[in-house]
């Protein structure tokens, strides 16, 4: 996920990972993916979060 501020922001792009989050079929799943802040003010710079890659592999019981 990429969080990342407007044009006339002095934000930078930042990235936040989840990684081996496990899903059942048929089911759902809440992740919460966390990041350090680098900016210099409150976090109202950040306009932008958007998850810009996500991938899925189908595992199969052994």
């Amino acid at each position: 996920m990429k969080l990342r501020g407007d044009a006339a922001s002095s934000a930078t792009t930042v990235r936040a990972n989840v990684t081996g989050l496990a899903v059942t079929a048929g089911a759902s799943q809440v992740a919460e993916a966390t990041t350090t802040y680098t900016g210099t003010g409150d976090g109202s710079e950040c306009k932008e979060c958007v998850v810009d890659r996500a991938t899925k592999t189908a595992l199969r019981p052994p």
